[in-house]
């Protein structure tokens, strides 16, 4: 029987899949926190890492003298300064491909052709997003839905404004 694989998600973006026994070795050494929440198959919904093991306790780290900086080979990796928000919204990592697609659809939606795909894959990215909540890219599935339906409105009316004028 194999081991059960545990879904790792910090502040929203995935770390990993990791057994059991990995878990215990990073949690305990202080790569994995406390508030980093965890998922394996048969667990209704994600989970603290505290929350699920709570006899499991984080390392306690050394006091440091006032005033003093750690190195910066010094500070494991779970401690390390979040992702700049700006270049997490242009660089598609952790998203849903539907989004992604959908957002450059929408983009491109302008040419006419490509507006309903945007819209549908934007329709199915904000699925595969319900249904997987440690994926990203909730606006660009809106974006390819908005734009999409924008443009192919617009064409749609310029249509029927030619059909009435030509009659």
């Amino acid at each position: 029987m194999p081991t059960p694989s545990y879904q790792i998600s910090r502040s929203g973006q995935p770390v990993g899949a990791f057994e059991l026994a990995q878990l215990r070795q990073m949690y305990t050494s202080g790569v994995l926190l406390p508030t980093d929440h965890v998922w394996t198959e048969g667990m209704p919904e994600w989970q603290t890492l505290a929350g699920l093991f709570p006899s499991m306790s984080p390392p306690v780290l050394p006091p440091r003298a006032p005033g003093v900086v750690p190195a910066q080979s010094a500070v494991p990796p779970a401690q390390s300064a979040a992702p700049n928000a700006v270049l997490a919204l242009v660089v598609p990592i952790g998203r849903s491909g539907w989004a992604i697609l959908a957002g450059y659809l929408g983009l491109f939606s302008v040419l006419i052709l490509p507006a309903p795909f945007a819209i549908l894959c934007g329709v199915l990215a904000l699925k595969d997003i319900r249904q997987n909540p440690h994926k990203l890219g909730l606006v660009r599935a809106w974006f390819g839905i908005i734009a999409g339906s924008f443009c192919l409105l617009f064409i749609v009316g310029v249509f029927i404004i030619a059909a009435l004028k030509y009659r």
